[in-house]
């Protein structure tokens, strides 16, 4: 859970902080932090960082899963 939880607050600070470089030079307003956690960019950039996570971690899992059934070098005899 502590590590969810640095995860989450690493990506929070640091996408923060890229939101306001970003606005800077296009003399935009800029985001304080409260108004950032709620906004799409750090709710879509979460979603995408987690969806990545779960398809690579899926695809080990069913591909380890077939290369053992499949009888590769690197697994036991059945």
């Amino acid at each position: 859970m502590l590590l969810f939880a640095g995860s989450i607050l690493g990506q929070w600070f640091a996408g923060w902080h890229v939101a306001r470089e970003d606005a800077l030079p296009h003399h935009q307003a800029v985001m304080t932090l409260g108004t950032y956690t709620t906004s799409p960019e750090f709710i879509s950039s979460v979603f995408e960082n987690w969806e990545s996570e779960f398809l690579q971690m899926s695809a080990y899992v069913v591909l380890t899963a077939r290369l053992v059934q499949r009888g590769s070098s690197e697994s036991k005899d059945p």
